[in-house]
């Protein structure tokens, strides 16, 4: 079986996202697929251990390429140019299966994805709710057209319950589907048993222009505890403030970091924030890449939604309600579950054995394997 993973976006700001990506062909290509990972956005196919086997990198085909390259005024020019190299990508790959996070619509792309063999959605989010929330523009534009998207998608992988049952996949509940939580490849993560320091340092990873996340939540925390270190991986701290947070000396910005660079400043910290405010989106269950790289690396963790991997009362965890004063109305119960981590060799051995024996690759992706091949033997019902 030939399998392309296709990802938009540009991963120097997605890194856990890449890891992510990384991790799950890796898996595949051990368990005898012959994978690839299309990157339409920066024009780069890789093979399984992501050596580069195509590209377009700075190469330009037209005056059009290069003015939709260079401005952000011609965003549909520019997503016309990638999803032409795509179209070029998935003729060379020629795959049995091309899965995917889902794909901004416009016109050409179901001709993009003519080669693209049986075509699995990973549902991530309410794509929908997203984009009004960006822009209400893009909104309006992604309502009007992603029909013609996803009725090129053959099968669906939900990553929460909640997804399956939302109302902008109502009309994709016959194609077959499965939920799947996302999974992390436990063994690349580094562990520290004990961090050695003098006062709780707690992080918080984030991307751009995500306002779910509750960036702007950070700053009732670092007032609370002045004597405490907050340290933001992403979001600058310009963004920080635009969202709402207020100057608070305790924060550090590290920006957007590699992966190997964040692996290690998380490695050393006593408690992750996830995300806070996902009910921006209208949406009450999640289960983002941060939370499973804090936990792999034995990071007790805060979090505003349910996981359905992390069922019950985990001593490790600190799930607040799903709303928009859950930080404020809890900074008593945070502070306290921030005094316990603090130091605490025990919860860190128990975040990463959670970890290794519920969300590693070895499990999820095995799961998503038996989904893929079912496939192409017709063995999957449309009401799974």
């Amino acid at each position: 079986m030939r399998v392309a993973y296709v990802a938009g976006g540009l991963m120097t700001k997605h890194s856990g996202v890449l890891a992510k990506i990384r991790s799950s062909v890796s898996f595949w290509d051990e368990s005898g697929v012959d994978s690839f990972v299309i990157l339409y956005e920066e024009r780069v196919v890789y093979d399984a251990k992501f050596n580069v086997i195509y590209s377009e990198v700075g190469s330009s085909n037209s005056w059009f390429d290069r003015l939709a390259q260079e401005s952000r005024l011609f965003k549909l020019a520019s997503f016309w140019c990638q999803y032409s190299f795509l179209k070029r990508a998935l003729n060379k790959v020629k795959p049995d299966v091309t899965y995917c996070r889902y794909i901004f619509p416009m016109l050409g792309l179901r001709r993009s994805l003519r080669s693209a063999g049986r075509l699995v959605l990973e549902v991530n989010s309410d794509d929908e709710c997203e984009y009004y929330i960006k822009r209400k523009i893009t909104g309006i534009y992604n309502s009007l057209f992603r029909k013609y998207f996803l009725s090129r998608v053959d099968c669906l992988v939900f990553v929460t319950e909640e997804l399956v049952f939302a109302k902008s996949f109502l009309s994709e509940r016959n194609k077959p589907k499965v939920v799947i939580g996302n999974s992390v490849d436990v063994g690349s993560y580094t562990f520290v048993e004990k961090t050695g320091n003098d006062v709780a340092n707690i992080v918080f990873i984030g991307s751009p222009h995500q306002a779910w996340h509750g960036l702007d939540k950070i700053s009732a925390l670092a007032t609370l505890l002045p004597d405490n270190n907050f340290h933001v991986i992403g979001p600058s701290k310009e963004e920080y403030l635009a969202s709402g947070g207020e100057e608070v000396g305790n924060i550090i910005f590290h920006g957007y970091l590699e992966q190997d660079k964040a692996n290690i400043l998380v490695s050393t910290m006593d408690v992750g924030l996830s995300t806070l405010s996902l009910y921006v989106k209208n949406m009450f269950e999640a289960c983002p890449l941060k939370s499973r790289q804090y936990l792999s690396q034995g990071v007790p963790m805060i979090m505003g939604y349910k996981d359905p991997d992390m069922i019950g009362e985990l001593e490790f965890v600190l799930s607040l309600p799903c709303n928009e004063t859950n930080v404020v109305d809890h900074l008593k119960e945070i502070c306290s579950f921030i005094k316990r981590c603090h130091g605490n060799k025990e919860l860190r051995f128990k975040s990463r054995s959670f970890a290794s024996e519920k969300l590693d690759i070895s499990i999820k992706e095995n799961e998503r394997l038996i989904f893929l091949k079912s496939i192409l033997t017709d063995r999957v019902s449309g009401g799974q």
